[in-house]
């Protein structure tokens, strides 16, 4: 390389590091006015005033840790909320005194409110669930919190269950009245059963579960999803406060008496519903007045029909549900001309269809022409469109038929 060369290549470097340099600069000034035009910027999330925060925290149900963590202002309502924290957490760190900690932290923030327990346990968990209510929350420090539960949620993934000593106890919650158990025996668990008013039951059988509500007489609702359909206990079961029940299957019909029972949901209904529904309310001479009732997910031709003869062994029958029916459209017109005159359904005043590819021309006929009669007039109608229907030519249909003057309210959206 001659010197002219290097010489050329040294300028053509000096030139390069100045340029460097100056964007360099440039970079600086632009950083600087980004933190400037940034300390101007105003959040949505920080226009809230804090008394309308508070307002929306007050209805919030899911870990209260999540919105606490999304500002300073947020964190410090959160913190001024008792009623945001009153489930005791659902993933308790597996140090014991560190556990106590977060419970004494969990408690002041509550303040004087009932307590839940929220606890769903997956396979890792379940040590550390049981340290929750078995071990610290009834420790000396905490005994007396223990009063304050009102309801309580658990579930044991783990299988088999572990061998311990002793279950998992909850000697003293007087105010204890709501409980839900997945996955959960009668063995495993000592709750005051009878001051029970409502219990949900989930990933058990038939059998494990009847064996609890055998202990639980005193119950107002009662809500199951139990894995097993056969097997029964030789004798009934007697709930003589029960209002609510909804069940998956058919089956803890004939296993329970329920009296009181005004409002039932059967999860899956086939054609021997009816017959077991019949017995049910012969046994438990109740008055049931709110019937929700969903076909099974495979399409079932007779499904219409085994609905009807449900609801015919129900004569003060007035809020129907009717849920996933595939029909042809030759049965659904049967189904609606029979409902528009009366000879099904007479005295139904609230309908909900949901998920059923009805024909909206076929519910327009039917709701024009009970609302010409005196009698039977259909107050409240729902319905609900499948994922294949069109719900904004739905739903425009609908609000024509209610503005024709029909006595009906038109609901929309996901049934609870």
């Amino acid at each position: 390389m001659s010197l002219s060369d290097h010489a050329e290549i040294r300028a053509h470097l000096t030139a390069i590091q100045a340029k460097i340099l100056a964007f360099e600069s440039q970079l600086a000034v632009l950083h600087a006015e980004e933190r400037a035009v940034r300390a101007t910027l105003v959040y949505p999330v920080d226009t809230l005033p804090t008394d309308v925060i508070i307002e929306i925290f007050q209805n919030y149900t899911g870990d209260p840790m999540v919105v606490a963590s999304v500002c300073r202002q947020w964190w410090e309502a959160a913190l001024s909320c008792p009623r945001l924290w009153p489930a005791l957490p659902d993933t308790p760190p597996s140090n014991t005194q560190v556990l106590a900690n977060l419970l004494r932290t969990r408690l002041a923030r509550v303040g004087s409110l009932p307590l839940r327990i929220d606890m769903m346990d997956d396979d890792a968990a379940f040590d550390r669930g049981d340290t929750l209510l078995s071990g610290s929350l009834l420790s000396p420090a905490t005994q007396s919190e223990a009063e304050r539960i009102c309801a309580a949620q658990l579930s044991i993934k783990r299988k088999p269950y572990p061998a311990r000593d002793s279950r998992i106890v909850l000697p003293s919650a007087p105010h204890l009245t709501d409980v839900r158990l997945s996955n959960v025996k009668a063995s495993q668990i000592s709750l005051p059963w009878s001051q029970l008013t409502a219990l949900s039951l989930s990933e058990q059988s038939l059998l494990d579960g009847l064996v609890i509500i055998q202990l639980t007489p005193n119950l107002f609702t009662l809500r199951t999803r139990l894995a097993g359909i056969h097997g029964r206990p030789p004798t009934v079961i007697d709930l003589p406060h029960l209002r609510i029940l909804s069940t998956s299957f058919t089956a803890i019909l004939e296993a329970i008496k329920a009296p009181a029972l005004e409002d039932l949901s059967i999860h899956h209904f086939t054609g021997e519903t009816a017959s077991v529904l019949r017995n049910f309310a012969a046994r438990s001479g109740c008055a049931i007045h709110k019937l929700r009732l969903r076909c099974p997910s495979e399409a079932n031709p007779n499904g219409l029909r085994d609905s009807v003869n449900c609801t015919q062994i129900l004569p003060i029958l007035r809020d129907f549900t009717l849920s996933g029916i595939k029909a042809t459209s030759s049965r659904w017109q049967t189904f609606f001309r029979e409902i528009a005159t009366r000879t099904i359904f007479p005295d139904i005043e609230s309908w909900t269809f949901t998920d059923c590819a009805i024909s909206i021309g076929y519910i327009a006929d039917m709701l024009a022409e009970r609302a010409r009669g005196k009698e039977g007039k259909i107050k409240s109608f729902t319905y609900i469109p499948g994922e294949d229907e069109d719900p904004e030519r739905s739903l425009a249909t609908l609000e024509e038929l209610r503005s024709q003057g029909l006595e009906i309210n038109i609901g929309w959206g996901k049934l609870d």
